[in-house]
């Protein structure tokens, strides 16, 4: 998806997107996402 994602965008834009690895064999939700993302930011890795 991030590639994807990515090939639509603007070059300037491109730098900013993140991949977010999902792999315990459930639907990813919304929490998941905002937990990763948050986490990311702080520089924290789960």
């Amino acid at each position: 998806m991030e590639a994807l994602v990515k090939l639509e965008l603007p070059a300037e834009l491109v730098g900013k997107i993140r991949s977010i690895r999902h792999y315990s064999g459930i639907p990813i939700d919304a929490r998941f996402v905002t937990d990763e993302l948050v986490a990311a930011e702080k520089g924290e890795k789960n």
